[in-house]
């Protein structure tokens, strides 16, 4: 998935009415896609959330965490994004 198809579902909900969103990113291993990628989806989030203030725009992810980095745990508390684990194989 590209940032700008992210922004395209976040603009189709907002059309639609929706006033929360909560994007969860799971499926395969979230962590995989890189710091680069949830980096950009941040700032383009902020744009939307500076066009619509009154949206609650909000991100989880489900990971069974084997990449998390203390970099990676600065970038999830400093955007609010919820964690979900899940505990893969021995």
């Amino acid at each position: 998935m590209s940032v700008e198809t992210v922004e395209r579902v976040e603009r189709g909900l907002i059309e639609i009415g929706m006033e929360r969103i909560r994007l969860v990113w799971h499926g395969g291993e979230p962590l995989l896609r890189g710091l680069p990628f949830y980096k950009a989806v941040m700032e383009q989030q902020a744009r939307i959330r500076a066009e619509y203030p009154a949206l609650r725009l909000e991100n989880g992810m489900q990971s069974n965490l084997t990449r998390l980095t203390p970099e990676w745990c600065e970038f999830l508390k400093a955007n609010h994004i919820m964690v979900g684990s899940s505990l893969d194989g021995w």
